[in-house]
């Protein structure tokens, strides 16, 4: 009985290990797949207790959307901060030899 257990548990270890990652696999790359990345569909797998959540958009043609609202000074002020942003992302991926564009 004894050389049974030593070939039924390692099995039903390895039985798990293998149930876990094909779970683990389908729940973190075919479902989003499927479902895509929007921000909305995102949003549907964020737990109802989380505070707070935050998206970034990199579609240039959306942040030149922006630019066609507000007053000269808030245009500016968008403009320096946008600037500002890219100027700081670029400087910390060239120190992890990346790229931004």
């Amino acid at each position: 009985m004894a050389k049974h257990w030593k070939y039924i548990i390692p099995g039903v270890i390895a039985g798990t290990l293998a149930v876990g990652g094909v779970a683990a696999y389908l729940y973190l790359k075919v479902i989003p797949a499927q479902q895509g990345t929007s921000t909305l569909a995102i949003a549907k797998i964020v737990p109802d207790e989380a505070w707070m959540t935050a998206s970034i958009n990199l579609d240039f043609d959306a942040w030149q959307k922006l630019e066609q609202f507000g007053t000269p000074e808030a245009q500016k002020l968008y403009r320096e901060g946008l600037d500002a942003l890219i100027k700081e992302l670029d400087q910390e991926l060239a120190e992890d030899n990346l790229a931004l564009r």
